[in-house]
């Protein structure tokens, strides 16, 4: 009599779970925008070392996007081309005055680029001319015996401007600016500045 073949257990099943998978698209998306972070990095660090070419890169990297920023940021009815090309002009500046000093504060580990780094110093010169144009139109009525200098229509105008100003920033755009922006003296006292629609009187490959 043939004795009977032992029956083998079948093993449990051990497919992995969906959350333990990789999921390739987006680690390649990662690994592209950190790439980017680096050579930005790279590009911000030769900047501060004074290579001409670098500056160079930069401005042809960054400046055309930084432009449609701040066209954005001024709304229709304020993005004059001139204005637009004035506004980029300080933006640069700020970046090549006081030996850098403002570009030496990039961190790509906050996982922004360079072109970030630079819209929001763009929104912070919007939000300066802003502030500009609220002084030069109370100094106007008051030479014209308009209203006396305490304005609230222009106070509660500004206020709605600065609070749309800093509803745009993101949550790292946000920091960055409390860090660093918000009591940045650039504001148009001191110093040379650009004439409307010019480069900076310094430019980027010449700091």
């Amino acid at each position: 009599m043939q004795a009977p073949e032992p029956q083998l257990e079948t093993p449990p099943c051990t497919d992995p779970k969906p959350a333990e998978v990789e999921n390739p698209h987006r680690a390649g998306a990662n690994g592209a925008k950190h790439d980017l972070l680096v050579a930005d990095s790279r590009l911000a660090k030769r900047c501060l070392a004074g290579e001409p070419a670098a500056w160079e890169e930069f401005y042809a990297q960054c400046h055309r996007p930084l432009l449609v920023s701040i066209k954005v940021m001024l709304g229709p009815d304020h993005a004059d081309p001139n204005l637009v090309d004035e506004i980029a002009a300080r933006v640069w500046y700020d970046l090549i005055e006081n030996d850098g000093k403002l570009l030496a504060r990039y961190d790509p580990r906050r996982g922004a680029r360079l072109i970030t780094f630079l819209r929001t110093v763009a929104k912070s010169e919007v939000r300066r001319h802003f502030r500009r144009q609220c002084r030069r139109r109370r100094r106007e009525r008051i030479a014209l015996g308009g209203r006396p200098p305490h304005q609230p229509a222009d106070d509660a105008q500004m206020t709605a401007t600065m609070g749309e100003f800093v509803q745009t920033l993101t949550a790292g755009e946000r920091e960055f600016y409390e860090d660093h922006l918000a009591g940045h003296p650039a504001s148009g006292g001191g110093g040379p500045r650009t004439t409307v629609g010019q480069r900076p009187a310094t430019h980027p490959s010449h700091p």
